[in-house]
């Protein structure tokens, strides 16, 4: 559950959906998510042009509710929900999501707008304008976002300035069954700004990481501390910011009315609040899904397991030019190996098991035990093929590396070269043992630079795991089509 302040937000036990409708909009979208969702709470349609909507006694305006309400969803025109806004704080309604966009994005005379809808809110915790909304899994509660029956619940909190972005980690997640506990669509930050949902999310028991897409940090010190907080309950906060060139900052200015951070600035805030920091958003979704389902490691040094000498000649040199930690092999782990491999395999890191492994599954798990029983080696990853091709291989080689993460205190994971996606049934194996299963070469490196630096980052922390040392990616709900 999140922290009280921003319960009726995100967790709230009534809804109003205000521009509710029967004809193709924005308000009738919000309508059928929510009710689509498995939400369990009251939801009351507000429109004056209709009496009932959807089976439901559609009201005319705020004032008229039987109740009031945690939240109100305001799907109608910016000047509009200026004044449902005004008239929610009048009547005590504790959160409200604008989604309508005309705010301070659009110039002077848009920020204006803004800048009554602030005042508006009064003690409203707002969230928006120009936003998606909120989704909260565990609930079935969809606030303006995608029906929550589509999206599987996990360990996941999301929190981004970009409805289009939230989609682009959301997808890839979900077709890897990998689930998120939040997902908040903060948009322009008039009232509540990303610190306050991070701050909502350290007691949350649901989410174990944190993706933050930012395009401007507007109280850092809060920021800092809402980070540091999360970092102690043993939650990383993994960032992307945005707005660092010139091109870049017309375009946020343009897209939330954002100022983005000078670079020094925001290079001091990530930097005392501890955060892990990408460069786009393929590199965010493999971070968060490796740090999601992994224990901490012991140290950075880095092991990988593949059959294909020509993936680890890239790595190797992916790796070279990120300065990537491989773990350098003992005499005695590299003669242990040795006795294991065919004998025209060369026992190095990374490590070619050849095609022999693909008939005998014993080498691979041979080869685990070994390397993850190695005091050099702090984690190990195991190439997964995408397994269109080699089905039955692929689903073998996942079987044999989620058994040997189960053994092992120290991360495992299965990554491939390409972000070519791999079949469901690797995929669904993967996803049900708690193991990351990984995509892209240099996003791979990245992740596990980024996990390899927890061991320090997290020193005096307990990080959040379940039963048996690793964390869970889903509780089972369905991935997209």
């Amino acid at each position: 559950m999140p922290s009280q302040p921003l319960r009726p937000l995100l967790a709230p036990a009534s809804v109003a959906v205000v521009g509710a409708s029967l004809r193709a909009s924005r308000g009738r979208d919000v309508l059928q998510a929510l009710l689509a969702g498995g939400y369990g709470g009251r939801v009351y349609p507000v429109n004056p042009r209709y009496e009932e909507i959807d089976g439901l006694t559609c009201y005319p305006d705020v004032a008229s509710l039987p109740e009031v309400v945690d939240c109100a969803v305001i799907a109608v025109p910016a000047e509009a929900a200026v004044d449902v806004v005004a008239q929610c704080s009048a009547h005590g309604v504790g959160a409200a999501v604008v989604m309508a966009s005309g705010f301070g994005e659009t110039g002077a005379v848009g920020a204006d707008l803004e800048s009554r809808l602030r005042a508006a809110a009064g003690p409203v915790a707002l969230c928006g304008p120009n936003c998606l909304g909120v989704l909260n899994t565990a609930m079935g509660l969809s606030l303006g976002l995608r029906s929550a029956d589509i999206v599987p619940a996990g360990p996941i909190g999301v929190v981004m300035q970009s409805g289009a972005l939230t989609s682009a980690l959301l997808d890839p997640l979900a077709r890897r069954h990998v689930g998120v506990s939040h997902v908040v669509s903060s948009g322009n930050e008039a009232v509540l700004d990303v610190a306050d949902y991070l701050e909502a999310l350290v007691e949350d028991p649901a989410t174990r990481v944190v993706a933050v897409y930012v395009e401007q940090i507007r109280r850092p010190a809060s920021f800092v501390t809402a980070a540091r907080r999360l970092r102690d309950a043993g939650k990383p906060v993994v960032v992307l910011p945005a707005g660092q060139s010139r091109r870049s900052a017309t375009v946020v200015a343009a897209h939330t009315g954002a100022r983005p951070n000078d670079r020094d600035e925001l290079d001091a805030t990530l930097g005392a609040a501890g955060a892990v920091r990408v460069a786009d958003v393929d590199e965010l979704v493999e971070t968060v899904l490796l740090l999601a389902g992994s224990p901490v490691p012991p140290g950075p040094r880095t092991a990988f397991v593949s059959y294909t000498g020509g993936g680890n000649a890239v790595l190797g040199d992916l790796g070279a030019a990120q300065d990537h930690p491989f773990a350098e092999l003992s005499r005695e782990t590299i003669t242990r190996l040795g006795a294991i491999l065919p004998t025209f395999g060369v026992a190095m890191n990374p490590l070619d098991i050849t095609g022999a492994a693909a008939h005998d599954d014993g080498i691979l798990e041979g080869c685990l035990d070994i390397l993850l029983g190695a005091p050099e080696v702090d984690m190990v990853g195991v190439s997964i093929g995408p397994g269109y091709a080699s089905t039955e291989i692929e689903i073998r080689r996942a079987r044999t590396t989620v058994e040997a993460a189960r053994r092992s205190a120290k991360p495992v994971f299965g990554y491939w070269y390409s972000a070519a996606g791999f079949v469901d049934p690797v995929a669904r194996i993967f996803a049900e043992h708690g193991v990351p299963l990984l995509q892209g070469a240099a996003e791979v490196l990245a992740a596990t630079q980024s996990l390899g630096g927890l061991a320090a980052a997290f020193e005096g922390a307990a990080p959040a795991r379940h039963e048996g040392g690793r964390r869970t990616l889903t509780t089972g709900a369905p991935a997209p089509n």
